[in-house]
């Protein structure tokens, strides 16, 4: 009898002390790894009814169970997400007994609204960590990460959980800084936001600028302001609840066969399927294993084995899924791996792989025996169980090949030993993992449009449980919304740490937009960042509108894909960049040179392929695809010196004037100006640029209708009501145009397709912006001031106001923006 030559038999180690080990074990570790025709010959005799229906782990048998169901069966009995969400439940390991103060903190409060420090009980300060109350190490890491490009506000630069920088955040900015806790806030998540200058609140706070919490129905997250971020998207649970993944994921594998997806075991929702899943266990004879789990719990609540009818409990509604009898073994015990991925983005889809996670062993030695198929420890991994076990032993050690949890690291390690190529499996799992997130992908878009008010306010890690079969198959177990972040050992913190700090900085969090333009020069300066003037979040970045003519390229191009055979990216997408192909180029790159130990699986130069699983093309996708296909690899710095060239002319922050338009009860549309501001020598669409005269021999068919206001940000609002963008005022002091604060006389343009009246009335009256035809009458009432665009080319001032409108352009041709910096 000889072994696979794929799978090695793993060496012999007393990795677990004073363990007693079986006379047979050795037989049964090499039994289990080898080819499925050894396996049927020897395991069918150790018991009766250990493999019949699971012989080779591969659903096979269920290739006719599709054409044989009942059409009732196959309806989907969980139309919304009525249940509770995977993570309704707070995780509380013993390593994570801080209370939701403040006590873990060293950032002292600056309002009574934080948290105060206070003394728990002596038992739970026992239980805490000796990381806990330890003081952080002071680091040379800068406060603030800048963006790769010009006109991008910095983002926070979170530290580890024992790390802290010595360039600490100015007071000013510290204030606005304000991270709700919830009752699933980990230990890790409060010291690293601490430790990087966020204040720990309340969960009364409402002005609060982030929180790590439970996901939330999707139209909760329309309370979410622009510039709050969360941890979560709306529609997670489509690939969270065991019972959605399945039928998300059938409805692909019904679709593109099991060639493609064939990595989940096959599964049946209860009560929806009990006729099919009647049929199959008859078919069976009555014999095999079964697994049956709630959909909408997690640590392994609720799940147990089964190899009889009876045994399938009256609870609905219920998973029961094929059970994997065959797994790879490590001294012949079972494991799986939990891994964490990030998404950044629904659309365009942006997702990220960490290289490194948790091997999570089963306490007790795997055996196939029907006397065992009740015990949770022999089949179960999961931590939360295992930690019970007499036969669990930790491991505080994360290189260490010892105890019942490992790091994935120390896994390549141990199969580098074996001779096993490990990259084999890691690129199956990728695969795994962009499928899964795919086979949901429209129905998480569409929530995220319908819910979500910016871009700038959703992430979320997973946590994908994955399982090797005895022919190093991964197999997907789960995949959990809110992976736990708490840190029971050294290992966990070894992993999660960085994770979690890793985590914030890709997700990129702004400072409020509370503070006065000057200020923030005044700030930046104090802070060795004097290149940037703006420190503050700029919502312009993150707005989901676009112009009727970045519209009309979209749809041009998606007409293109659709009707193309090839997954390719339509050609020419990257040669006019319209100000919105920009934010989202700009968002990608910046994010993308964040990451360290996460890598973007999607989107790549190869990616393309996995277009076909989607339900339609979206343009965002080929966008972000096209530019993979050009500037992956060494050629990825001379594309993003294009993109600095577009942002250096501000061509990024150009939005349509619908943003700042909104209908009020009445019917009128009232005009926010809060945001906008003037590119300054913007390139046309035929490459000339507008001079401070305001000439261009730029036609007016050639621009859109669309304007974006600019005037002095010198306002005498309150600092904690006024925006870093430029805000209309009434200065008396000022007697021409201006522009961020500066004489007008140098910097203000006006355009030659539009003007601009102001008049003084003796009441409030409103300020009306109209096209020449008439239509697109937008006004707000302002201070004594009313403005008019009527085509013709004066401006009337009188009092003290001062206000300039710009044309948005339609698009700006590459070639010509940068052909000098290229």
């Amino acid at each position: 009898m000889e072994v696979n030559d794929t799978i090695k038999s793993p060496q012999k180690r007393d990795w677990q002390p004073g363990e007693v080990i079986e006379e047979n074990s050795a037989k049964k570790q090499k039994l289990n790894n080898q080819s499925d025709n050894i396996q049927r010959e020897e395991f069918l005799h150790l018991n009766d009814d250990s493999n019949i229906g699971n012989e080779s782990d591969s659903d096979l048998d269920y290739d006719d169970l599709d054409d044989i169901v009942v059409p009732s069966d196959n309806d989907d009995f969980m139309d919304d997400d009525g249940l509770v969400d995977e993570d309704d439940q707070s995780v509380h390991s013993t390593a994570t007994t801080v209370s939701d103060s403040s006590a873990c903190s060293n950032t002292p409060s600056l309002t009574g609204e934080s948290l105060e420090a206070t003394q728990g009980s002596q038992d739970a300060a026992k239980r805490k960590h000796a990381w806990i109350s330890q003081t952080p190490n002071l680091t040379d890491s800068p406060a603030l990460r800048q963006s790769l490009f010009s006109h991008i506000p910095p983002t926070i630069n979170f530290m580890l959980h024992n790390e802290m920088s010595a360039h600490q955040l100015h007071e000013e900015l510290r204030k606005h800084l304000k991270w709700k806790l919830s009752a699933i806030t980990p230990a890790i998540v409060k010291r690293c936001a601490s430790n990087s200058g966020f204040r720990l609140m309340r969960k009364n706070c409402t002005d609060w600028t982030c929180t790590w919490g439970r996901h939330m129905k999707s139209p909760m997250f329309k309370e979410i302001k622009e510039s709050q971020k969360i941890n979560h998207f709306p529609g997670t649970f489509n690939i969270g609840r065991k019972d959605r993944l399945w039928k998300n994921y059938h409805k692909l594998m019904l679709k593109h066969g099991k060639s493609e997806f064939g990595f989940l075991p096959r599964t049946f929702c209860l009560p929806a399927d009990t006729k099919l899943l009647r049929k199959v266990w008859e078919r069976k004879g009555g014999k095999g294993r079964w697994i049956v789990k709630p959909p909408a719990l997690a640590r392994g609540e609720g799940i147990k084995v089964i190899n009889k009818w009876s045994q399938i409990p009256a609870t609905r509604p219920l998973v029961v899924q094929r059970y994997v009898a065959r797994p790879y073994l490590i001294n012949e015990t079972k494991f799986d791996l939990r891994l964490y991925v990030l998404v950044t983005s629904m659309n365009p889809l942006r997702i990220y792989l960490y290289d490194d996670g948790l091997v999570r062993f089963a306490s007790n030695k795997y055996t196939n025996e029907s006397s065992k198929v009740h015990d949770v420890f022999t089949h179960l991994t999961n931590y939360s169980i295992n930690k019970k076990s007499a036969s669990y032993l930790s491991n505080e050690t994360s290189s260490e090949a010892q105890g019942h949890k490992w790091t994935l690291k120390t896994l390549w390690r141990h199969f580098d030993a074996e001779g096993i190529d490990h990259s084999v499996i890691w690129e199956k799992i990728k695969d795994l993992m962009i499928k899964t997130i795919i086979s949901a992908e429209s129905s998480m878009v569409n929530l995220f449009q319908n819910n979500v008010a910016s871009r700038y306010s959703c992430f979320e890690l997973f946590g994908f449980d994955i399982l090797l079969d005895s022919r190093l198959k991964p197999w997907l177990i789960e995949v959990n919304i809110s992976p736990s972040l708490h840190s029971s050992s050294s290992l966990d913190l070894d992993v999660k740490s960085p994770l979690a700090t890793e985590v914030f900085n890709m997700a990129r969090y702004h400072i409020p937009n509370k503070i006065r333009v000057k200020e923030q020069m005044e700030i930046a300066e104090k802070m060795g960042y004097g290149n940037i003037t703006n420190l503050c979040f700029d919502r312009r970045l993150y707005i989901k509108e676009i112009s009727k003519a970045e519209r009309s390229k979209q749809e041009s191009y998606l007409q293109v894909a659709s009707s193309s055979d090839s997954s390719l990216p339509p050609m020419g997408l990257l040669d006019h960049l319209t100000p919105d192909d920009c934010r989202q180029l700009v968002l990608s790159e910046d994010e993308l040179a964040t990451s360290h130990r996460f890598a973007r699986i999607f989107p790549t130069d190869q990616t393309h392929k996995y277009f076909r699983f989607l339900e339609k093309p979206r343009y965002h996708n080929l966008l972000l695809s096209a530019w993979e296909q050009r500037y992956n690899g060494i050629n990825r710095e001379a594309g993003r010196a294009v993109l600095e060239g577009l942002c250096l002319g501000k061509h990024h922050l150009k939005v349509p004037a619908n943003v700042y338009v909104k209908k009020t009860a009445l019917g009128q549309q009232n005009i926010d100006i809060s945001g906008l501001e003037a590119p300054q020598d913007v390139p046309s669409i035929n490459g000339d640029k507008f001079g401070s005269n305001g000439t261009s021999s730029t036609t007016s068919s050639q621009l859109s209708q669309e304007y974006i206001c600019t005037t002095s940000s010198e306002s005498s609002q309150d600092s904690s009501n006024c925006l870093s963008e430029p805000v209309c005022v009434l200065n008396s002091s000022v007697k021409e145009l201006a522009v961020n604060g500066k004489d007008s006389s140098k910097e203000s343009k006006l355009c030659n397709q539009s003007s601009l009246k102001v008049k003084s009335n003796p009441e409030p009256e409103e300020v009306q912006v109209g096209c020449n035809d008439g239509k697109n009458v937008a006004s707000e009432m302002y201070g004594n001031t009313q403005i008019k665009k009527n085509g013709s080319s004066e401006i009337e001032k009188n009092g003290n106001s001062d206000v300039h409108i710009e044309p948005v352009l339609q698009s700006t041709p590459v070639n010509s923006l940068t052909k000098g910096v290229l």
